[in-house]
């Protein structure tokens, strides 16, 4: 995600970049994936709180702090609506990506049966998920 993120491209190669990094990430590791997008259920601040768990949670903050920032190279390039606050656009891509992957793990059989080639399909899922941000969009829910 971290090569994804600084990789000079434009915004949209760098988001599918990131969308093809988590897939495979939960395809090799999908228990890791899991406690990725699972609850940390720890108290951050206090000192009895294991010094992994604090690690873990500022690397989140990092990678947050850093999709934040192409968020809003997306909204320079246009792509992404201006007046929608980057932090909620990140919510609700990693909220949408992440239901999307975990969809696509848990029915592989059923995609089959559909004859849906699944990297076709998650690529359509994800693309599908940024017109959610789009400004076009954003007028159109104002009206």
């Amino acid at each position: 995600v971290k090569t994804a993120i600084g990789s000079g491209r434009s915004f949209l190669d760098r988001y599918t970049a990131i969308c093809e990094s988590i897939f495979q990430l939960a395809r090799r590791h999908p228990l890791y994936f899991e406690g990725l997008i699972g609850n940390i259920n720890v108290d951050i601040e206090s000192e009895s709180t294991p010094v992994i768990y604090k690690k873990i949670y500022a690397l989140g903050e990092q990678l947050n702090s850093e999709l934040e920032e192409l968020i809003n190279a997306g909204k320079e390039e246009g792509l992404i609506a201006s007046n929608l606050p980057s932090s909620a656009l990140l919510e609700y891509l990693w909220g949408g990506i992440s239901g999307i992957i975990r969809m696509l793990l848990q029915k592989p059989g059923y995609l089959r049966i559909q004859n849906l080639n699944e990297n076709q399909f998650a690529d359509f899922c994800f693309e599908r998920l940024l017109c959610g941000c789009r400004p076009q969009v954003n007028q159109e829910m104002k009206k």
